[in-house]
């Protein structure tokens, strides 16, 4: 087949071929739902099975192929009256001992609009590790205490092991 000459026929088949790359991409799955990042005590553990990066000053962030992260929505076992505890924000304030971890939304791009990737904020003084991929370490003795959100919500931990599941 051959490129059309005239300026009609080339316009209009420019605007074919974009169309038809952007239905091939809209049909592409977006990749598997996120795992919950778990968060555990014997030592503070972050797992979520994503690619962690290391942006310093104690701060990770978890790039999201094709999504957006709208919340996070945070659970753990058994809480005090026999019920799993559940809240949901932007930001869920995981704390250990007297120390505090964030998770939260990351603006991947600095403009308005642009999507949001999973970050990780650990207190100044701890020293994070990375064991193997989609795990964060922090060596520590404290138990896991409470979570909240970002409306001040919270969950006393009673199992030592909360659940954050992305919201996309």
């Amino acid at each position: 087949m051959a490129f059309p000459t005239s300026a009609p026929k080339q316009i209009t088949w420019i605007i074919c071929l974009v169309l038809y790359v952007v239905a091939l991409e809209a049909r592409q799955p977006a990749g598997p739902d996120r795992p919950p990042i778990i968060v555990s005590t014997g030592s503070v553990i972050v797992d979520s099975g994503g690619d962690w990066t290391d942006e310093g000053g104690n701060k990770f962030v978890e790039k999201l192929k094709g999504k957006s992260l709208k919340d996070y929505s945070a659970s753990t076992g058994s809480a005090t009256n026999g019920t799993v505890c559940t809240v949901a924000g932007k930001t869920i304030v995981v704390t250990y001992g007297s120390s505090d971890l964030t998770v939260s939304r990351k603006r991947r791009w600095s403009w308005p609009g642009s999507k949001h990737d999973a970050s990780v904020q650990f207190p100044a003084g701890a020293t994070v590790s990375q064991p193997s991929p989609g795990e964060l370490v922090v060596t520590t003795g404290d138990a896991l205490v409470t979570f909240k959100n970002n409306n001040g919500d919270s969950c006393t931990v009673v199992d030592q092991r909360i659940e954050i599941r992305q919201v996309h």
